[in-house]
């Protein structure tokens, strides 16, 4: 399990006969992505589902996406458009503002967290 906030990937390479393994941060990579409001918005996002009582495959027929799409939101390695986040949205019967706010307190929560340092 990655730290909270943090976003390490493997990248393997066979080149000529040799093989390597390189840890690189995807943050420096991508230093336009807040891991921590994507990793919120990923559990928001399931948390209603699971209120909902509906599967991946059910959020990703309301939503008109793929079930591999809902997968990947909810373990934070994609975000949506914004005309993706207000189908989920009403596929999650929530209102985006709704949602959205949920998220800032999982955000809030995490920072916190991090400060406590558990």
């Amino acid at each position: 399990m990655v730290p909270y906030g943090a976003a390490l990937i493997s990248i393997c390479t066979l080149y000529a006969g040799a093989y390597s393994v390189q840890t690189a941060d995807i943050t420096a990579v991508h230093p336009s992505r807040d891991i921590p409001l994507i990793q919120a918005f990923s559990a928001a996002v399931k948390a209603r589902r699971h209120v909902l009582g509906i599967s991946q495959e059910e959020l990703a027929h309301r939503a008109d996406v793929g079930r591999t799409y809902v997968a990947r939101l909810e373990v934070a390695s994609n975000q949506p458009s914004l005309s993706v986040l207000f189908r989920l949205c009403a596929a999650l019967e929530i209102a985006p503002a709704e949602l959205l706010e949920d998220v800032v307190k999982r955000v809030r929560r995490g920072k916190r967290l991090l400060r406590q340092g558990t």
